[in-house]
């Protein structure tokens, strides 16, 4: 296989091109970038004539190499702001429009951020997240074409940040769409060759490439869909169903060899793809990494594929396009070439004339009308390309933006393509903009289309199997430690361990699976040990606790839960000096509201609380710790997803943040409740994790000096 590169450079040869200095030889070379197969994509997605997108895929290594630039600038004046933490967003002066959540779709973060729709009059309700997996793949030997080592991880992290933030410059205020990225759980390096490259020949295959008489250009188009990686690209993707997954990937396609007559494969491809049924997004296998190249590739570039992942189709119908061949033939003239392709398009205008909805011969070149129809006609790039170089006044992206067609009638066919959007392939030209039914599609792709999937517990569905963890984290610059899943004896074995460094188990949670007893644990630093009893009946506790008051050890933790049989059995955690504690067990949800207003009228605040659940769904149960002091605490319980995070927001907007979280099983539903204190700290929170979700962003936020606050638990 020969690298793009040398396939460029020998085809530059050919035509006579020893320099990339003129527009013309500059446009030969982008029009020679060699584009992947087909690989199955429907017509209004297929991105096999994108020369920028060609571009692009080629990666900064292989432009370095051939001296490339893109013809289309991008039209920015200033560079991206770095990406803010969200600790100093809250602290900014800006005004606040509305709180985001974040991370995972079913992250909450305490940032603020100012937003003015573009679309006047639209409204976005709800604000989505989607979070986004980035894969950066490889062969299986570790490197990319040309046995090159790739880019690594700590080049890429801050790279991807970059490309995010300027996603979403077009995504926040336009669509009302987040896209979140953390380079430490969402950025991964693959060496896979069934992932990095479009299709795979086998070597019997492979020889028929060497073929006397060589295989038709249909021939090769034929094995390359045969051979498609694409499934297994959607089988990898398919492990981060709740993310948006972003395949950096060299790809692969095929030259002919006219010297040798026979066909090459080459690698990296020209291009990106994606729509309406993958899994993923194919990018380039490389990326820029300042804050300009960042942009480029965005508005040049990963918009427009991402927006097929999102149900989007290109503005543009008919693909009239000039073949490599034609637009870099040496012996026609810009004219020539120009009169060439408008004639194919006013032909096709002809050939389709009773087929004009309305008669409008506009609509015969809108490629998008059956997906929306707010976006002007267009067909494609290469007449307005054609029509600015030979007036001189630039490319595609040049002063004039009006096409006059007349066809063997007279009849004039004008129309003025809109080269803001992402949708076209003028993307580049000018910011990247979508069609406001554009943006209605892309939100009904999320929350009500195939990609509901990735925002679903944003939407409150709680209906998959599985565990739904939630926990919150705040500023802490203290170690920690967290367990879970261990049955007593782990458990025991590693608290033993942890107390040698000081860590001492602080909350606990006990759940009965499968028969046997497994606990959840956090780890804080204490000065004393603690006393600690496990799987205790409620009469022994309630004696143990006498004794260890009386010993001037005061509770701190207390939760029941229900062994196979259906037996309450008690955890329970004191520590020496902690302040005397009130407390109760197994009370139903009324008697523990009133409890909490009685209390808090008395000066004392909860310290913990757990909720569980009867056997046979007899209602949920609620255990609490009290002690001296009145923070003016909110509870909220037994809620569901939607009205925990409205209950969030309207905290958050209060002042006051969430300081214990709870989740319980009830039926066929998770039930969530929380306490909230007076506090204007930065906090994360999430719910509905997995608890490798959990534990990606426990890393996270131990890089942002957060430690876990409070964790809960619950299953289906």
């Amino acid at each position: 296989m020969e690298t793009t590169t040398t396939f460029i450079r020998r085809k530059l040869a050919e035509i006579g091109a020893s320099a990339l200095v003129t527009p013309q030889q500059l446009q030969q070379a982008l029009a020679l970038l060699p584009r992947r197969p087909s690989l199955g994509a429907p017509e209004h997605a297929d991105d096999r004539h994108d020369d920028l997108a060609a571009y692009y895929a080629l990666g900064p290594y292989h432009s370095r190499k051939l001296n490339l630039q893109p013809t289309r600038t991008i039209r920015r004046t200033s560079l991206l702001e770095p990406v803010r933490s969200f600790r100093s967003v809250a602290d900014s002066s800006e005004q606040i429009d509305f709180v985001l959540t974040t991370g995972d779709p079913r992250v909450t973060k305490s940032e603020t951020i100012a937003v003015k729709d573009v679309i006047p009059g639209t409204s976005f309700n709800p604000k989505l997240r989607v979070r986004l997996q980035a894969i950066f793949c490889r062969n299986d030997d570790g490197l990319l074409s040309g046995a090159r080592v790739g880019q690594t991880a700590q080049v890429l992290g801050p790279a991807m940040q970059k490309i995010v933030a300027a996603v979403n410059e077009i995504f926040v205020p336009m669509a009302g769409i987040e896209f979140v990225f953390y380079p430490s759980a969402d950025l991964e390096i693959v060496n896979n060759t069934r992932l990095n490259q479009d299709f795979v020949l086998p070597a019997a295959v492979q020889e028929q490439l060497s073929k006397k008489t060589p295989l038709t250009a249909q021939e090769m188009e034929a094995l390359a869909n045969q051979y498609t990686t694409t499934p297994d690209r959607n089988t990898y993707a398919a492990r981060y169903p709740e993310k948006m997954v972003l395949l950096y990937a060299e790809g692969t396609t095929y030259n002919f060899d006219d010297a040798a007559q026979r066909w090459v494969l080459s690698s990296p491809s020209g291009g990106g793809f994606s729509w309406e049924d993958l899994e993923f997004v194919k990018l380039s296998g490389e990326i820029g990494t300042t804050d300009g190249e960042a942009h480029g590739y965005v508005h040049g570039f990963q918009a427009h594929e991402m927006g097929h992942f999102l149900h989007l189709w290109h503005t543009f119908g008919g693909g009239f396009y000039l073949s490599n061949a034609e637009f870099t033939d040496p012996t026609t003239t810009i004219d020539q070439k120009l009169a060439l392709i408008r004639k194919r398009v006013t032909d096709y205008i002809e050939d389709h004339r009773t087929e004009a909805p309305n008669g409008d011969l506009t609509l015969l070149l809108d490629g998008d009308r059956g997906a929306v129809t707010d976006t002007p006609p267009d067909e494609g790039t290469h007449i307005l390309q054609l029509e600015n170089m030979l007036a001189g006044t630039g490319n595609a992206c040049g002063k004039d933006g009006t096409i006059t067609l007349t066809l063997s009638d007279g009849t004039p066919v004008t129309y003025s393509p809109d080269r803001t959007l992402a949708m076209s392939y003028y993307k580049g030209c000018f910011d990247n903009t979508y069609s406001p039914q554009q943006v209605e599609r892309m939100r009904k792709a999320l929350t009500s289309g195939n990609r509901r999937r990735i925002v679903k517990t944003q939407l409150g569905d709680t209906a998959a199997a599985g565990e739904y963890v939630c926990a919150c984290w705040k500023p802490n610059a203290n170690a920690q430690a967290y367990v879970w899943g261990m049955d007593l004896n782990a458990l025991k074995a590693k608290a033993a361990a942890l107390a040698k460094q000081g860590l001492y188990l602080t909350s606990q949670q006990a759940y009965t699976k499968q028969g046997i007893t497994r606990y959840d644990g956090i780890f804080n630093p204490s000065k004393n040990a603690p006393y600690i009893i496990w799987g205790w009946a409620v009469a022994d506790f309630q004696a143990e606790n006498t004794k260890q008051q009386a010993a001037g050890k005061g509770l701190t933790h207390l939760d029941s839960y229900l062994l196979a049989d259906g037996q309450v059995r008690i955890n329970a955690i004191w520590y020496a000096g902690a302040a005397s504690a009130n407390w109760i067990q197994g009370y139903a949800q009324a008697d523990f509201g009133k409890q909490f207003f009685d209390r808090a009228k008395a000066n004392q605040r909860l310290i913990h609380l757990n909720s569980w659940c009867l056997p046979n769904n007899g209602g949920i149960r609620y255990d609490a710790v009290w002690v001296p002091g009145n923070n003016k605490q909110y509870a909220f319980v037994n809620l569901t997803m939607q009205e925990f995070q409205q209950k969030y927001g309207e905290m958050w907007g209060s002042k006051r943040k969430l300081t214990i979280v709870d989740a319980v099983r009830s039926g066929n539903e998770i039930r969530y409740s929380g306490i909230w204190d007076p506090d204007t700290n930065a906090q994360y929170v999430v719910w509905g994790y997995t608890r490798e979700q959990v534990r990606q962003m426990y890393d996270e936020m131990w890089q942002q000096g957060m430690k876990l606050q409070s964790m809960s638990t619950a299953f289906f």
